[in-house]
C-alpha cells in the first residue's frame, strides 16, 4: 500500500469519526427513548418525550452540520480499517441500523434520516471490510443443565471460556443453558443456524444432535459425552470421555478411603455409559479389596437435588461412607446429604482439592478438555466427524484421580491400575 499524505490522514480522520460519532449519538437517542418510553405511564409519556426531542435535536443537528463531511468521494478506503474503526465495530455489531434510524427520524427531525443514511451505508462498508480483516470463527454450545452446577455443565462452560480467552475476538460464542430433553432439537436448531460448529455437552444430547444434523449438513456438531455408533453423520463427531475407565479408579480410591466398607454411587439418567460407569466403579472397589459393598442409584434426572439427596440418605443408612456420582445441578442434594451425616465424596470431573471439607478424591474427565479440542480443531481446518476416544490415553487432561490427601502407597496403586486399564490388562466397559 502506498504511503498516505497527512492531508489523506487528516480526511481520514473526518472520515471515520464522522459518521462514528453519529451513530453513536443515535444509540444514545435511542437508549433514551425507550428509557422515556417504559418509565413514564401514558399521561406522562408526551411530555418526556417532547423534552427528550428539544434536548437532543439541537445536538444532533450540531453534530451533522460542523463533522459529517460533504461527500464521500473524499473518503480513501484506508480509512476503513483504523483500529478504533474496527474495534467500534466489533462492540456495536449486530445493532439493528433500520430501527435506530427511524428512531433518529422520529425523535430529532424528519430530515435527519438521509445524513443517518450516509452514516449507516458507512458503516456497512467498515462492517464487510472488518470482517475481511478479522475473521470470526461462529460456535454454539448447548448446555442441558447449569454451567454453574459444580459438575459436568460447569467442567464443560470452562472450556468455552477458557477457549474464548486464547482466542479473543476470532472467537464468537453463543449458549444456551438449562434445556430440557424435549427442546433439545429446537435449541440445537436455532444454534445451528448462527454457527459454524455446534457443540453438545452430555451424552444427552447425542440423539438431537443426530437429527439436527441432517437437516444443516454444512455444520459441524462435536458431542462431548458422545458413544460410538454405526453410520454416524458425516457432520458429527463423537468426544468419548471414557467415564468407564476413570469410574473403575474411582472405585478403587473408594476402596481405600472407606472406612466402613460400604460405598455408594448415584447416576442420573439411566443410560449406557452412566451405567457403564456405575458397573466400573465397583469392580474398581472390587479390584482393591473384593468383600467391599456397593450400592447404585439412577435417579432419572442429572439435575433433580431432591432425588439425588434421597438416594444417598438411603445409602448411608446401610452404610455408605464414600460417594462418586455421575451428577450436575443433582450434586447438591448429594452434598447435602453428606454434610447432615458426616460422610464424603469423590468428585466428578475436576480436581478442587482444597476447596470442600465433604470431598476425598475427585476423579477428572476433562469436559472442558473436550470443548476445548473441538474449538481448536476449528481454528485449524483440522476438526474430523466419526468416533474419537479420549479416557486415560489422551493424557491426563483428559483423565484422571486425585486423591486429596494421598500417601505413595496409595498413589503407586493407582498409578499401576492406569496403566493396567491402558494395557488392556484391566478390561472396562465401553462408555
Amino acid at each position: 500500500m502506498r504511503p498516505t499524505s497527512s492531508l489523506m490522514m487528516r480526511t481520514c480522520t473526518a472520515a471515520v469519526h464522522s459518521p462514528l460519532n453519529l451513530v453513536h449519538l443515535a444509540l444514545q437517542i435511542h437508549e433514551q427513548y425507550v428509557y422515556a418510553c417504559q418509565n413514564h405511564s401514558t399521561a406522562t409519556r408526551h411530555t418526556a418525550v417532547s423534552a427528550l426531542r428539544i434536548n437532543l435535536k439541537t445536538e444532533f443537528n450540531q453534530q451533522l452540520k460542523t463533522t459529517l463531511p460533504r461527500s464521500l468521494s473524499t473518503w480513501h478506503p484506508i480509512c476503513f480499517l483504523s483500529n478504533e474503526t474496527l474495534t467500534y465495530l466489533n462492540d456495536y455489531r449486530g445493532i439493528n441500523m433500520s430501527h435506530l434510524e427511524k428512531t433518529v427520524s422520529n425523535i430529532v427531525h424528519p430530515a435527519a434520516h438521509i445524513s443517518w443514511r450516509l452514516a449507516t451505508a458507512t458503516l456497512l462498508v467498515m462492517s464487510s471490510m472488518s470482517a475481511m480483516a478479522a475473521p470470526q470463527m461462529q460456535v454454539g454450545v448447548l448446555l442441558p443443565g447449569s454451567k454453574a452446577d459444580g459438575g459436568w455443565m460447569e467442567s464443560g462452560y470452562s472450556g468455552v471460556t477458557t477457549a474464548q480467552k486464547a482466542f479473543g475476538p476470532q472467537l464468537k460464542t453463543q449458549l444456551i443453558e438449562n434445556i430440557n430433553y424435549a427442546d433439545m432439537e429446537q435449541a440445537l436448531t436455532n444454534l445451528a443456524i448462527k454457527n459454524q460448529l455446534v457443540i453438545g455437552i452430555g451424552g444427552q444430547t447425542q440423539a438431537a444432535i443426530l437429527k439436527v444434523a441432517k437437516r444443516f449438513p454444512q455444520v459441524k456438531f462435536s458431542i462431548v459425552g458422545g458413544n460410538q455408533i454405526p453410520n454416524m453423520p458425516s457432520n458429527v463427531a463423537g468426544y468419548d470421555v471414557k467415564q468407564a475407565q476413570i469410574a473403575f479408579v474411582a472405585g478403587a480410591a473408594a476402596a481405600m478411603l472407606t472406612k466402613t466398607g460400604k460405598i455408594s454411587y448415584v447416576g442420573g439418567m439411566e443410560i449406557p455409559s452412566i451405567v457403564n460407569a456405575g458397573k466400573e466403579f465397583a469392580n474398581g472397589a472390587h479390584y482393591i479389596n473384593p468383600k467391599i459393598e456397593e450400592m447404585s442409584t439412577f435417579t432419572g434426572d442429572f439435575d433433580n437435588v431432591s432425588k439425588a439427596h434421597e438416594a444417598t440418605l438411603a445409602a448411608i443408612s446401610q452404610g455408605a461412607d464414600i460417594h462418586y456420582h455421575i451428577l450436575n445441578l443433582g450434586l447438591k442434594g448429594l452434598e447435602q446429604a453428606a454434610k447432615e451425616k458426616n460422610t464424603h465424596i469423590i468428585g466428578s470431573y475436576t480436581d478442587r482439592c482444597g476447596t470442600n471439607p465433604l470431598y476425598l478424591a475427585y476423579t477428572i474427565t476433562g469436559v472442558g478438555y473436550q470443548v476445548q479440542y473441538a474449538i481448536e480443531q476449528l481454528s485449524k481446518g483440522t476438526w474430523q466427524p466419526g468416533y474419537k476416544a479420549f479416557g486415560l490415553a489422551m493424557g491426563p487432561k483428559a483423565s484422571g484421580m486425585k486423591i486429596c490427601k494421598s500417601t505413595p502407597d496409595m498413589d503407586k496403586k493407582i498409578t499401576q491400575i492406569e496403566q493396567d486399564i491402558l494395557s488392556g490388562k484391566i478390561k472396562v466397559s465401553e462408555g
